[in-house]
C-alpha cells in the first residue's frame, strides 16, 4: 500500500514538467480551498514548488510554464480569500465581538473592539504580505474584510505569493544544481520530503528560540518593575517618631 501511495505521489508531482490542465487545476484547488475554507494538504504546495524549481534548473519545465503555474496559484489564493473577506465584511458586528473576546489586551474595557480593528487601516500591502508569511493569513483576511480593504488584501496576497513561490523554487533549483537531483529519479519524492523536514525544523526551531527570548525578556522586565516599585514604596515610608 505504501508503495502504491508513493507511486501515486511520484506520478502526480512528476507532472510538474509543463503547464498542464491537471497540475493547474491541482494548484488552483489547493490554494482556493486553503484560503477560503481553511483546509489544506500539508506540504503539497511546498513539494510542487521544490519540484518545479528542480525541473526549471534541469531544463524540463519552461520558464513561461512556471510563470503560468505561479499565476494560477496566486489567483486561486485571491479568489479563495474572497470567501472569508466577504464573510467578514457582511458580519462586521459579530466579528468585532469575536475580536473583543479573543484579544482582550487590545480592546478597551467597555468591550468595544472598533479601536483595535481601526489599526488595520494603517497597514500596507507589504505589511499584509509579511503577516501572511508569518502565519497570519486568516486573521489578516478577516480583519481586512471587516474594514473593507479589498485592494490591500489582493495586493498583499500577490506579493506574499511571489515571495513564497520564489523561495521554494530557488531551493529546488539549488538542489538540482548542487546535488544533481531530478524529479524523475527513483524515490525523488523522499529526497524532497527530507529537504522539507530540514526546512520546517529550522523554521520551528527559530520560532521556539524567538518565543523563548521574548519570554525571558518579559520576565526580566517584570522583575525589574517589581523591584523598582518595592524600592519606591520603601523610600515613601516615613520613619516612625518616638516620643
Amino acid at each position: 500500500m505504501w508503495q502504491d501511495f508513493l507511486a501515486f505521489l511520484t506520478q502526480l508531482f512528476g507532472s510538474v514538467s509543463a503547464f498542464t490542465p491537471q497540475i493547474a487545476l491541482f494548484l488552483f484547488l489547493i490554494c482556493f480551498i486553503s484560503e477560503g475554507f481553511i483546509i489544506s494538504i500539508p506540504l503539497a504546495l511546498d513539494l510542487v514548488w521544490l519540484i518545479a524549481g528542480t525541473n526549471l534548473r534541469n531544463g524540463i519545465l519552461p520558464p513561461l510554464d512556471l510563470l503560468g503555474l505561479v499565476l494560477v496559484a496566486m489567483v486561486g489564493r485571491q479568489l479563495g480569500a474572497l470567501v472569508l473577506y466577504f464573510l467578514s465584511h457582511k458580519s462586521t458586528k459579530f466579528f468585532t465581538k469575536f475580536i473583543a473576546r479573543r484579544v482582550p489586551k487590545q480592546v478597551p474595557e467597555n468591550g468595544n473592539a472598533s479601536g483595535f480593528i481601526n489599526k488595520v487601516d494603517s497597514i500596507s500591502a507589504i505589511g499584509v504580505a509579511a503577516g501572511r508569511l508569518l502565519w497570519l493569513r486568516i486573521p489578516l483576511t478577516l480583519l481586512l474584510g471587516a474594514r473593507g480593504r479589498l485592494k490591500t488584501l489582493m495586493a498583499g496576497i500577490a506579493i506574499s505569493s511571489v515571495i513564497y513561490e520564489s523561495v521554494y523554487i530557488g531551493i529546488g533549483a539549488g538542489l538540482g544544481a548542487i546535488f544533481g537531483i531530478t524529479a524523475d529519479e527513483d524515490y525523488a519524492f523522499l529526497y524532497f520530503m527530507g529537504v522539507l523536514a530540514v526546512l520546517y525544523s529550522l523554521v520551528f526551531g527559530i520560532r521556539f528560540l524567538v518565543k523563548l527570548i521574548k519570554r525571558r525578556m518579559a520576565n526580566k522586565a517584570s522583575e525589574k518593575n517589581t523591584m523598582t516599585k518595592e524600592n519606591v514604596s520603601g523610600t515613601d515610608e516615613s520613619p516612625e517618631i518616638k516620643s
